[in-house]
């Protein structure tokens, strides 16, 4: 077999481009929103890699998504002048990937001493879909359609849903299915804490 009939042959086993993850908080299309990860995509975000954060004074976002980690080093980099965060003005997004420990109440303050706006946190799965966020009233993280909830007699969460079956997460928290300040009628995770820690493979993102 020829090398381009094998190429032609694996390009049918891959696996389809994964949709970008929709922000789970009412954004407007005037708004610019920059990714500082590498990662799962998010829609109508525009990725800024480490090496290309020396870009975000052109682009001048107003919402910058990320993990904990890579937002805690723009702030010191914004601190120092050596990256200009005044533009960032209506929200932080971030990304808790599943084996992760949950923001908690010092981080958040940290985060708004630095940049003086919002944060959501977004809760990831081990194939990087959205399994549960956090709404506008900040009181908790909302389960995403098609995401169920249970707990171990151990105290520990379990979440399944398509591509995270049966999933152990290491996280400890109790459910509300009463109605949220934000309308949402999901149901959302409340008093969330690292129950365990996890050793995780995350799955290949797709291009």
């Amino acid at each position: 077999m020829s090398i381009r009939k094998v190429k032609a042959e694996l390009r049918r086993f891959r696996r389809p481009n994964s949709p970008p993850i929709p922000l789970p908080f009412p954004v407007s299309p005037t708004l610019r929103l920059a990714q500082l990860s590498p990662g799962p995509k998010f829609a109508n975000v525009k990725p800024f890699v480490p090496k290309r954060w020396s870009d975000l004074r052109d682009f001048a976002p107003n919402v910058v998504v990320g993990s904990l980690t890579e937002t805690q080093r723009l702030a010191e980099k914004a601190a120092s002048g050596k990256v200009d965060g005044l533009s960032i003005d209506h929200a932080l997004v971030i990304i808790t990937r599943h084996g992760s420990k949950p923001l908690n109440d010092v981080a958040r303050v940290i985060l708004w001493q630095s940049f003086g706006v919002p944060v959501f946190e977004l809760y990831l799965g081990l194939d990087h879909s959205l399994l549960a966020s956090e709404c506008e009233a900040h009181e908790g993280w909302h389960l995403s359609p098609g995401i169920g909830f249970a707990t171990l007699d151990t105290g520990e969460l379990l979440l399944d849903g398509a591509g995270n079956i049966g999933l152990r997460t290491g996280l400890s928290a109790s459910l509300d299915k009463t109605a949220c300040p934000c309308g949402r009628p999901s149901p959302r995770m409340l008093d969330i804490q690292q129950f365990r820690h996890l050793d995780v493979r995350y799955q290949a993102v797709s291009a």
